[in-house]
Formats: structure tokens, C-alpha cells, sequence
């Protein structure tokens, strides 16, 4: 059972953990009978937040996605196969050179968040990173609408590990 103190501890934990304050602008994918989906709308309406729904058709969801330009996406792994899957399609169409860059600029993507996390990249993963923030990384988080600071993936606790960073 979530009672309300619960709930409370909850949303007071995400809000210091993820620093979140206003503007942000969370994107609502997730069924709102689901318990991440009530809490994020808790969370969103204590710190000032906006929250945009998609439009429930899969279709558009892309579309959608963009259009709410979000500053944090909570979401569930299917989602962002959806993304990678968008993203892959065209480096893939652009040939073998175009999809070593794109698998390369994730890696470094993904090395600097870590870099981070542990207290800061180095000047040479910085501008490793800001190059392909400038070839791919930045046209990843376009599809996101181009704000993207958190993209939360909700794994199955058996599975779990940090949030996914862009």
C-alpha cells in the first residue's frame, strides 16, 4: 500500500536527487494508472513543472516527443528502443562511416556522463565530447525536442540500474 507519507518521501527524494526546479518540462508517456506516472505528476506540480501528454496514438508518438521539447522524459525501456531504433535508421542510411560515428560519439557520450558523475571529465574527453556533441549527440537530442536533461528509464527491479543520461 502508498500512503501518503510514502508518497511524500518519495517526491521530496526525486526532487533533491534530480535537482529538479522550474521551467522543466516533463513528458507523460507512461499509463497514468502507473505508480511512476502518479508520482511524476506529484513531483511536477510541487516544483512548478509543465507536464505534456502524448496523444495516445504510437504512431505519433515521435512527433509528439519532439513537439513537447521536455527537459525530463521518465519512461519505460520500449520508449527509448524506439529512439535508438529512429536514431540507428539514419546513421545506418548514411553508410558505414556515418554509423562508426554515431557508435563512437555514444561511447564518448556516455564516458563523459560518467566522467561526471565521478567528479569531472578531462579536457580531453570534453572535447572529444563537444565534437560529437556536434556531429551526433545534439541531433539524438533533437528527437527528444532538443532540452533533454534527464531521460529516466524504468527498468524492472531485477534489472535495475542508473537513470539513462543523453
Amino acid at each position: 500500500m502508498l500512503t501518503h507519507a510514502n508518497c511524500l518521501f518519495t517526491a521530496r527524494t526525486y526532487q533533491r536527487e534530480l535537482a529538479l526546479e522550474p521551467p522543466l518540462t516533463i513528458f507523460m508517456f507512461l499509463p497514468l494508472a502507473h505508480a511512476l506516472a502518479r508520482m511524476v505528476e506529484m513531483v511536477s506540480l510541487d516544483v512548478g513543472g509543465t507536464l505534456a501528454y502524448w496523444r495516445g496514438d504510437s504512431r505519433l508518438m515521435l512527433e509528439d516527443l519532439a513537439a513537447a521539447r521536455p527537459t525530463h522524459f521518465p519512461s519505460v525501456p520500449r520508449m527509448f528502443e524506439k529512439v535508438h531504433t529512429h536514431a540507428l535508421a539514419q546513421a545506418a542510411a548514411g553508410g558505414s562511416m556515418k554509423r562508426r560515428t554515431f557508435d563512437a560519439a555514444l561511447a564518448i557520450g556516455r564516458r563523459r556522463r560518467w566522467a561526471d558523475r565521478a567528479g569531472g571529465a578531462g579536457a580531453r574527453l570534453r572535447v572529444a565530447h563537444a565534437i560529437a556533441d556536434r556531429l551526433v549527440l545534439s541531433k539524438v537530442r533533437a528527437v527528444f525536442g532538443g532540452e533533454l536533461q534527464l531521460a529516466l528509464n524504468r527498468r524492472r527491479p531485477d534489472r535495475a540500474r542508473r537513470p539513462r543520461l543523453l
